[in-house]
């Protein structure tokens, strides 16, 4: 419950989908893998005339969607229920982080055959992660202790975690890099 209140209200992330998206969602669908409880995205994609279906594994957070009003399917991201080139665009946006090696390279290439026109793969990469001291063992610890489950660097290995996945496959791959204020 605290989690999904907590991505509910996450926008930080909603904020960078929209910018990389742009104006290109108009009238699209757009299938959201590993979509967590946070309905902004699907919103605004509606607001402007684009489908929005999120993808996740855990029901709660589908609820949350199907209560804004979108659409919600329950599945994984290494084996999502839809048939290739279904949606015109793919979007994941830190889910890599959790998988481990082969169920990412699997995500990576359902996303991509799902999507008829493009695939949008948002990671961090805590390494950038800067403040004062305290801030700085604070994340320190959560990397030790969080980092055998999730890696926390997925963002600067992205390009090639895709690009391995795709392997002689003819992609093109733009990378583009965010970076927040200190204290946003």
């Amino acid at each position: 419950e605290i989690e999904r209140e907590r991505l509910q209200e996450f926008s930080y992330s909603s904020t960078i989908s929209k910018e990389l998206l742009g104006e290109i969602i108009h009238k699209k669908k757009l299938l959201d893998l590993g979509a967590g409880a946070n309905t902004e995205l699907g919103k605004w994609i509606a607001e402007r005339g684009g489908k929005f279906a999120a993808l996740d594994i855990h029901e709660p957070f589908l609820v949350e969607q199907k209560n804004a009003g979108l659409s919600a399917v329950r599945g994984r991201v290494e084996r999502p229920p839809f048939l290739p080139e279904s949606v015109d665009i793919t979007h994941m946006r830190f889910v890599l982080l959790h998988l481990q090696p082969e169920a990412r390279r699997q995500a990576i290439k359902e996303a991509v055959q799902l999507a008829s026109e493009r695939s949008f793969f948002l990671e961090v990469d805590w390494t950038t992660f800067e403040g004062e001291s305290l801030i700085n063992q604070f994340r320190d610890f959560s990397l030790a202790a969080l980092g055998k489950r999730s890696d926390f660097y997925m963002g600067r290995k992205l390009k090639e975690e895709v690009e391995s996945a795709l392997a002689g496959k003819k992609v093109e791959i733009r990378e583009r890099r965010f970076h927040r204020d200190r204290g946003a």
